[in-house]
C-alpha cells in the first residue's frame, strides 16, 4: 500500500507562482483525486510565508485539512531573511486548525542541524522543543474536546505580533 503526498511549497519570488504554491491548487487536486492513498503534506512554514508575503490563505479549507497526512513544523531561525516564518501565534493557529479538523497524521519537526552545531545551540533546546510541541498538542486537544478551541481570524494582527527567533 503506497501513499502519495503532495507538499505545499513556498512561493519563490525569483520563479513566480508554480503549481503547489497555493491552497487553490490543492482544492482542484482534491476535487479530482478520490483516493485514500492521496494526501497532503502541509509545510506550515511555507503556508505562513505564502500568507504573509503573497496573500494566500493561512489556513486551508476543511476539504484540504481532511486530506493532510503530514504536517511539517520548521523550528529553526536559520532563515534570517524571513522571520515571519517563525511567528509563534501563526504556527499555533495552524496547529489548532489541524486539531479541530481531527488530524490523525504525523507531525515532523524540521531542523537544520548544521546551523545548530555551528551556532553552539545546545541539543537540549531541540529536545525541549519536541516536548513543548507535545504539551501544545495535548492542551489544544483538551480545549477542542471541551469545544473551547478557537482560531483567530485577524491575520493582520498575527503578522505584527511576536516573531519567533528561538526554538
Amino acid at each position: 500500500n503506497v501513499d502519495i503526498l503532495l507538499e505545499l511549497t513556498q512561493i519563490d519570488y525569483r520563479m513566480g507562482r508554480l503549481v503547489g504554491n497555493a491552497w487553490s491548487d490543492f482544492e482542484r487536486i482534491c476535487e479530482k483525486v478520490d483516493s485514500g492513498n492521496f494526501g497532503i503534506c502541509w509545510n506550515l512554514k511555507a503556508s505562513r510565508i505564502n500568507a504573509t508575503e503573497y496573500g494566500d490563505a493561512l489556513i486551508p479549507s476543511l476539504q484540504i485539512l481532511d486530506r493532510v497526512k503530514v504536517a511539517i513544523i520548521s523550528n529553526t531561525n536559520a532563515y534570517e531573511n524571513n522571520k515571519k516564518a517563525y511567528n509563534v501565534e501563526m504556527q499555533n493557529e495552524e496547529i489548532k486548525a489541524l486539531i479541530m479538523a481531527g488530524f490523525e497524521g504525523d507531525f515532523h519537526l524540521e531542523y537544520i542541524y548544521s546551523y545548530i552545531h555551528e551556532n553552539n545551540i545546545p541539543y537540549e533546546n531541540v529536545y525541549d522543543s519536541v516536548e513543548y510541541l507535545g504539551y501544545i498538542l495535548s492542551f489544544y486537544e483538551k480545549l477542542n474536546n471541551s469545544n473551547l478551541l478557537q482560531i483567530s481570524v485577524d491575520l493582520e494582527k498575527l503578522k505584527r505580533r511576536s516573531i519567533r527567533r528561538d526554538f
